[in-house]
């Protein structure tokens, strides 16, 4: 007999429900309603727990292919304010005493948070001098242009009439597929550098490249600047993810060198031993995956690097640049404001020299000499090395913690006595949604828009609170 457990629980997703209410007509006479009611619907969601699937142990459901084993689920857990997460990449604060761990490669956190917002600005580090890290996370930490921000897809072909290289996106344009009459493989990407070559330095130390022929980004003959196959990332709580890019490929280990951590045997970096000369090690740095991420792009050829640039180059043309040389930097910044060359109106008065002898151990850098191996000296050799780290601890800042909702939850109350009995959730005693809904004190209440019900009444006499929400109200 079939198990009563299989049967599919009953419930009202909660996209519908916001569909009816933006469907509704009193809701239609302005669209500054939109956020107060998603605002509201959200509220909804995080007030009451989620319906619980978890079982007591595996069972089986009969299907049209046979008995199929259904895993326990996990029971929920209720949504915590971000303030109550401890950062885990700065668990002691950027002014506090450096992780643990960290502390055979980083000599001084807060020079090492300044290299890292230094190097993820610096529009240096790419082969056109243009483009840095920070051009593909200005606007909140994300990619929000829409210009040259379409890349062809899998199938390499522009489908869709008018689509191209350097593009400009309108709203009208999404979704791109709508079956069957528009089914589009374009993707939304990222824009980044125009292909071309690495060449090496001049005399003076310039980045020299040479153009590639573009059969895809380019229009009549001239090439545009390339776009990724996925657009970029947020760089805001990014250090909460156990592995970075939307593929995951930047692994939780750092190694130094490269994104893959402990999948690539052949990372090594220079330290220097017990007789004063480098030697190659293998590192193998944990809850990293920031650090893995950072030295992506500054090598990918259509992200910020002509073709064929290794990471000594980088750290050749930098070492040899002034930090933020082209930029001007605010002498109020809280990071780099004290370092802000106000003589000139652009870039730093320190060098990054100076900066990584500060922000870290010696022994990952002190030793002038070329190397055994290679052209360049140790610094330029670990380069990597100091770019992810650095740039991992800056990012250790961008943790995006006081927004209303994280307030709000800090409000919240449960009792520690009392469950549902269906979830399992404690029961909630007291909180402050206003912390959540700052928008709606006095205008939209004042406009009757809708009005709150108290969690009391969302399921009394056996009617649901999704169903109570989707029926007709008076006195709305």
């Amino acid at each position: 007999m079939q198990d009563s457990r299989c049967q599919a629980p009953r419930f009202v997703p909660v996209g519908f429900l916001v569909a009816r209410l933006f469907g509704r007509s009193r809701f239609t006479r302005s669209g500054k309603a939109f956020p107060a009611i998603l605002a509201v619907a959200l509220t909804f969601m995080l007030l009451m727990p989620e319906p619980s699937l978890a079982q007591v142990q595996t069972y089986s459901c009969t299907t049209a292919f046979g008995p199929v084993p259904i895993a326990p689920v996990l029971p929920g857990l209720l949504l915590q304010s971000l303030k109550t997460v401890a950062n885990p990449v700065l668990p002691n604060g950027p002014v506090g005493v450096v992780r643990g761990d960290l502390t055979d490669y980083i000599a001084n956190q807060a020079a090492a948070i300044q290299l890292g917002k230094a190097l993820f600005w610096e529009m240096q580090a790419g082969s056109d001098n243009k483009t840095a890290c920070a051009t593909c996370h200005f606007k909140a930490g994300v990619d929000g242009r829409d210009r040259n921000q379409l890349n062809p897809g899998a199938n390499g072909g522009w489908d869709g009439f008018g689509y191209g290289p350097n593009y400009t996106l309108i709203s009208n344009d999404f979704p791109f597929t709508t079956l069957p009459t528009k089914d589009v493989d374009n993707i939304v990407g990222s824009q980044g550098v125009r292909k071309s070559q690495f060449m090496g330095f001049s005399k003076s130390g310039a980045e020299l490249t040479s153009s590639v022929a573009d059969p895809v980004f380019s229009v009549s003959g001239v090439n545009v600047r390339q776009v990724t196959g996925k657009n970029t990332p947020s760089a805001i709580n990014a250090v909460f993810n156990h592995r970075q890019f939307w593929n995951g490929r930047a692994q939780p280990e750092f190694n130094g060198v490269n994104p893959f951590g402990n999948r690539d045997g052949t990372a090594h970096v220079w330290m220097l031993g017990s007789t004063g000369s480098p030697v190659q090690i293998d590192i193998h740095i944990p809850n990293a995956s920031p650090a893995s991420q950072a030295v992506g792009p500054p090598l990918n050829g259509v992200e910020m690097s002509a073709a064929g640039r290794a990471f000594p180059d980088l750290g050749h043309k930098l070492l040899l640049a002034k930090p933020l040389g082209l930029q001007k930097v605010d002498p109020t910044d809280s990071v780099l404001g004290s370092l802000a060359d106000t003589t000139t109106g652009k870039g730093l008065t320190v060098t990054y020299r100076s900066l990584i002898q500060q922000a870290f151990q010696p022994k990952w850098w002190n030793y002038s000499k070329r190397m055994p191996v290679g052209s360049y000296n140790m610094m330029e050799d670990n380069f990597a090395l100091f770019w992810g780290l650095s740039i991992m601890l800056y990012e250790g800042t961008l943790v995006a913690d006081s927004s209303p909702m994280d307030q709000y939850l800090l409000t919240r109350v449960f009792s520690t006595t009392t469950f549902d009995p269906v979830t399992g959730m404690p029961l909630l005693v007291s909180d402050n949604p206003a912390m959540a809904l700052p928008s709606l004190n006095g205008r939209c209440r004042r406009r009757r828009r809708f009005r709150f019900r108290p969690v009391s009444e969302w399921d009394v006499s056996g009617v649901t609170w999704a169903q109570r929400l989707l029926a007709p109200r008076s006195g709305t």
